[in-house]
């Protein structure tokens, strides 16, 4: 796990998934359902906020965030 690491745009859910397993929380939080989907190994973390009509910027800041102090 790579808690420490910025997720980008890019990555695929899967690899956001991997290298940060509590970003499932920010995923479920709103309404997706990328957590289990046979997708999320192609799926990039912009795919989801165009598909789920998400803000990138706000969603990215919190899968980067969640499990900080900067979520509290």
């Amino acid at each position: 796990m790579d808690e420490d690491i910025e997720i980008q745009t890019q990555w695929t859910v899967d690899e956001t998934l991997k290298r940060k397993p509590r970003t499932s929380l920010v995923f479920i939080k709103h309404h997706t359902q990328c957590v289990g989907c046979y997708l999320q190994k192609f799926c990039r973390i912009s795919d989801v906020a165009e598909i789920y009509h998400l803000n990138l910027d706000e969603f990215l800041k919190k899968l980067n965030d969640v499990g900080t102090k900067k979520q509290e």
